[in-house]
């Protein structure tokens, strides 16, 4: 018995070790065939640059499954997105049936996602960052073939049993609405049984802090979020019975259930009730940051407070389920202990109906909304219907907000309030009779006034002071009679009209406005402020601190007449600045600014442009008078740019530039798209040290040590495709005339011709004597020269502005290139008289065509300003005929008359486009008739 016993253990022993073993080996038979399958999956399904440093499989991680570990797992955009990382895993682990592995048909029964980073991007041209999954490819023209049924291939299945995240990071930027939000120590689990045709779910979510911030506003800070979900799922029939949720968001909890079903055709119906569960008014409180952030414990409070809601309806196409909303607090109040006032008397009842159906029967009743403040009252009522026909809107605000009892009231660290602010204005009417301009039909009175009002806060760079604000409210226009403001030191004052503000409010229409702007002093520099490195890190997205496009707001027409009587900018100082502003088309335009700028002046007209994202575009004509070089470069970064030889040159210029062209991303000039034309003009400039001009002057034998100084300056350049062309210009230097002419491209290379008129002692007095000699030989054959004192040198310069090559034209200078300019000047005697002949005729072949190019392209702009008046004609007609109609017919008009409007357009540019062409087949046919000519000449 001893020994039978003695056996067993031993072959039990024998058999856990032999289980053992196979649980290590095991695995290890599959890891190729998983990893490839992964790899291969991934690369097809993504667009984008997947990385994981290792893939390991376990039998005891999760016995009695097989655990696949994708560990340090990187997922990473392309194109814009390239230096972006979407997602980080420390691991990925999928549970899988060992017994379906073995068969190669892998049932996946759980995945586990443990400490991901995700980084959720949405850039200024509306792309986003996550968009990698590739779509699959049209094979409605493909022959299908035989699916391959051969036990070789190895799938996949689900039948997931348990979902995970462990301490998951999520931010996110959409940088055209200027929103970042943040969410940190994310736990999420989601259990049940989605391989069964019914399971019942559990879902839990977890998350603390949340941030959610737009513009300066934090709208969440530090917040918490729960949900906790009972939803019993019938998957085959796609039935969700919602029972015992409730979500929670600060002390705010919200219980709901229902049922969301999938019916045929699409339709996703939807039944659901939401409540308030035990809520109170300090539960509410607790959504306000400004609350939250600072001794919300020791906040007092009282009242009571209901909110519920009803989501009912089905979802396909433009249908919508319907909801119907309802807040009710009643006699409530907060106060904190260690501050004077309280907020009292707070009654809210707001009821919103949302018609799913028919969007125009939604109601907005804020039927009430009232709090006092030291026994001061406040009080708003709105009513809004019929929001897609007609709407109608009856409002009304009116109550006395004096700061020094609101800063009594709610905490405000480091921050000073003083000032009130009289509200007492009401509106009432419909949209209508604004556009039909029955302005006696509509109530528009009152206004809002702000007198004294003074804000500090550790957030501004300096003390925000309101003087004076009076806004008013007619039918037709909200007129600002007064703002006077400082900030710091600076002062600016507004005044003006805003018109149909109502359409622009209420529906899709454009808000006109009309300004004047002064200010006495405006310093730029204080309004400039850094948030620290710290603060940063913990809330925002720290990827890039560069410029990034402004996007000019659409629908709106405003224009702004300003006088600036002094501007510092960075270390600019501005004086008497002056012009129009105008905002609109998504466009902000300069009209006739000028301005007194480091003792010289300035004058601009231009164009910002954003209506293509993609592709912002800049127009400016600039002028200035008399500005030092240094301080020109600080204004006009895009002069170094183009031509860097400015940055080592000095004195006083005067310019004027007209360039367009593509912006960046980061809003600097794409200097492959701008082209323009200039001239820059100078009495004198001193090029300091300029390594190009130094190898010049030892190239053609002058003193190593010239003076670098030119006067009487006058460029003319043209700018093509960021490649500047120099037109020759000629300049005094050292008492010697030169001409220079060429061109410099993108990558900084430059191509330039010196031609240089050399008296002849500077080139020494071999030179001189070979110059003697040719001139006596030239009069022993009957050729009369008249004795010249100076020697015309030629030079060409290339490579970089970092390391010039320098050739002259002729040999290298001295003797050589005395004897080749003789030769010359005798070619040029017996060729004068022929040459000024051809001269003459090419010159009138070239005006004659001239005349045929612009009689072609203006008899077919004349033609498409015809194609597009009557296109125009017939396109208001339809418009005019729509109107009255209902929105479906007004808009479909509105779609017929841009087609008919964009057809038309498409014409006229052709029509133009081929007369240019033919114009250019002209010029070119004439252009090389005279270069005949004259070489023939």
């Amino acid at each position: 018995m001893k020994r039978l016993l003695k056996r067993l253990l031993k072959i039990l022993g024998i058999v856990l070790l032999a289980i053992i073993a196979l649980m290590i080996i095991v695995p290890y038979f599959f890891k190729d065939d998983i990893l490839t399958q992964s790899k291969k999956l991934l690369n097809e399904k993504l667009d984008a640059k997947v990385e994981f440093s290792d893939l390991k499989l376990s039998l005891f991680k999760r016995f009695p499954n097989l655990n696949i570990g994708l560990y340090d797992l990187t997922v990473s955009g392309k194109g814009q997105f390239e230096s972006d990382t979407l997602v980080r895993f420390e691991s990925l682990n999928v549970s899988a049936d060992l017994l379906s592995a073995l068969k190669k048909n892998i049932k996946v029964e759980g995945i586990y996602l443990v400490k991901p980073q995700i980084f959720a991007k949405v850039a200024t041209d509306s792309s986003a960052n996550w968009d990698i999954y590739q779509s699959e490819p049209d094979t409605s023209l493909v022959e299908e073939e035989p699916e391959d049924t051969t036990e070789s291939t190895t799938s996949f299945r689900a039948a997931l049993k348990e979902f995970k995240i462990t301490d998951a990071s999520i931010r996110f930027h959409d940088s055209t609405a200027n929103l970042f939000a943040s969410l940190k120590n994310l736990n999420y689990t989601l259990k049940g049984d989605f391989g069964a045709d019914s399971s019942h779910l559990e879902m839990n979510l977890g998350i603390k802090p949340v941030m959610v911030k737009m513009g300066a506003i934090k709208y969440l800070n530090q917040a918490s979020i729960n949900f906790k979900a009972g939803i019993d799922a019938n998957l085959e029939k796609q039935r969700y019975h919602l029972e015992e949720n409730q979500f929670s968001i600060n002390g705010l909890t919200l219980a709901f259930d229902g049922l969301v079903e999938m019916l045929e055709n699409g339709r996703i119906n939807t039944d659901l009730a939401l409540r308030t569960n035990k809520a109170s008014f300090k539960s509410l409180m607790s959504l306000v940051p400004a609350v939250y952030t600072k001794d919300f414990q020791e906040l007092e409070t009282s009242g009571n407070l209901s909110l519920n809601a009803k989501i009912s309806g089905y979802y396909k196409d433009d249908i919508y389920p319907s909801m119907d909303l309802n807040l009710l607090v009643e006699n409530a109040m907060f106060g904190y202990p260690d501050l004077p006032k309280k907020v009292e008397n707070i009654n809210i009842s707001l009821q919103t109906y949302f018609d799913g159906v028919n969007n125009d029967n939604s109601v907005v009743k804020l039927d009430k909304f009232h709090f006092e403040i030291a026994d001061s009252p406040f009080d708003a009522y709105l009513m809004l219907t019929q929001p897609i026909s007609d709407p109608k809107i009856d409002a009304e605000m009116k109550g006395k907000l004096i700061l020094e009892n609101l800063a009594d009231a709610i905490p405000m660290e480091d921050t000073k309030l003083t000032g009130t602010i009289n509200s007492d204005f009401g509106v009432k009417g419909t949209l209508s009779m604004i556009e039909d301009e029955k302005y006696e039909q509509f109530d528009a009175s009152g206004g809002i006034q702000i007198q004294d009002m003074q804000y500090s806060s550790p957030d501004l760079p300096a003390k925000v002071t309101i003087a004076s604000c009076d806004f008013r409210f007619t039918p037709q226009y909200l007129d600002l009679k007064e703002l006077q403001t400082k900030l710091g030191k600076s002062d600016f004052s507004l005044s003006g009209k805003i018109e149909n503000y109502l359409a622009y409010v209420l529906k899709d229409g454009t808000i006109r406005g009309d300004f004047t702007a002064r200010s006495d002093y405006l310093n730029a520099n204080e309004f400039m402020t850094e948030e620290t490195e710290e603060e940063e890190t913990e809330e925002e997205d720290t990827t890039t601190t560069e410029l990034s496009v402004v996007q000019v707001p659409d629908r709106i027409d405003f224009k702004l007449a300003s006088h600036f009587k002094e501007i510092i900018y960075d270390e600019m100082e501005i004086k008497d600045a002056r012009g129009t502003i105008l905002v609109r088309d998504r466009t902000v335009y300069l009209d006739g600014f000028q301005m007194d700028l480091f003792e010289g002046n300035m004058m601009a007209d231009g164009e910002y442009n954003t209506q293509d994202t993609l592709k912002p575009k800049v127009n400016f004509n600039l002028s200035v008078e008399d500005i030092q070089m240094e301080n020109a470069l600080k204004s006009f970064a895009v002069l170094g740019k183009v031509a860097p030889i400015l940055k080592k040159a000095q004195g006083d210029i005067s310019l004027d530039l007209k360039f367009l062209s593509n912006l960046q991303q980061n809003m600097m000039p794409d200097l492959s798209t701008m082209n323009g034309y200039g001239e820059l003009r100078s009495d004198q400039l001193v090029l300091g040290g300029s390594e190009g001009f130094n190898k010049v002057m030892k190239k053609i034998k002058l003193a190593d040590k010239e003076e670098q100084t030119f006067r009487n300056v006058n460029i003319n350049f043209l700018i093509e495709n960021g490649k500047v062309i120099v037109k020759p210009f000629d300049v005094k230097w050292n008492n010697m005339k030169m001409t220079v002419a060429g061109s410099q491209s993108l990558d900084k290379t430059m191509d330039y011709l010196l031609d240089i008129n050399v008296p002849r002692e500077k080139l020494g007095e071999t030179a001189d004597k070979a110059y003697d000699q040719f001139m006596n030989f030239a009069s022993s054959k009957g050729v009369d020269l008249e004795k010249q004192e100076t020697i015309n040198v030629k030079a060409k310069v290339t490579g970089s502005f970092s390391d010039p090559k320098v050739a002259p034209a002729f040999g290298e200078g001295g003797e050589s290139s005395v004897k080749e300019q003789a030769k010359e000047k005798v070619k040029e005697e017996v060729k004068k008289k022929v040459s000024e002949e051809a001269a003459k005729q090419a010159q009138e072949i070239i005006s004659q065509a001239e005349k045929r190019a612009g009689k072609v392209k203006e008899e077919a702009r004349q033609a498409a300003k015809k194609i597009r008046q009557e296109a125009d004609d017939k396109a208001d007609k339809i418009e005019q005929k729509a109107k009255g109609k209902n929105p479906l017919a007004k808009k479909a008009a509105q779609a017929t008359a841009k087609k008919i409007r964009e057809e038309a357009d498409q014409k006229a540019e052709q029509l133009i486009k081929e007369a240019d062409k033919k114009a250019e087949q002209i010029m070119k046919e004439a252009r090389e008739k005279a270069e005949k000519i004259k070489e023939e000449g």
